[in-house]
């Protein structure tokens, strides 16, 4: 699959909106991200788009700063969320779609993402 393929992403929001059923023992904000996530994807949804949406959803979070979730407020919530991304497409996409996902995310050009979108 190439980073610019796309796929229906109806079953990958229902998946995200119950994260804890498909990526179990994890804490708390994993699955409120999972949630933040799946508002954020279109009808379909691309390797890249997914990083992309993933990290615009924790560019939200962080300039919402909401005082109803303080969990999600803390630099450690954006360096543990962002090393589980992969993680999170390997239990909700199919698996050549999450594989692209793995290796878009461990690429340059992820770093690019991060640093155009102001994480990093």
């Amino acid at each position: 699959m190439e980073i610019s393929d796309t796929i229906s992403t109806s079953e990958i929001k229902a998946k995200l909106r119950e994260l804890k059923k498909h990526l179990p023992n994890k804490q708390k904000k994993v699955y409120e991200f999972g949630s933040e996530i799946a508002g954020l994807l279109t009808a379909k949804v691309s390797p890249l788009e997914f990083i992309t949406n993933s990290y615009v959803a924790l560019c939200f979070i962080q300039q919402m700063k909401n005082p109803a979730k303080p969990e999600l407020n803390s630099p450690a919530f954006y360096d543990a969320i962002e090393n589980i991304i992969p993680d999170i497409a390997q239990a909700v996409c199919p698996p050549d779609f999450a594989r692209a996902v793995r290796e878009l995310y461990e690429s340059s050009e992820a770093e690019h993402l991060k640093r155009e979108l102001c994480l990093r």
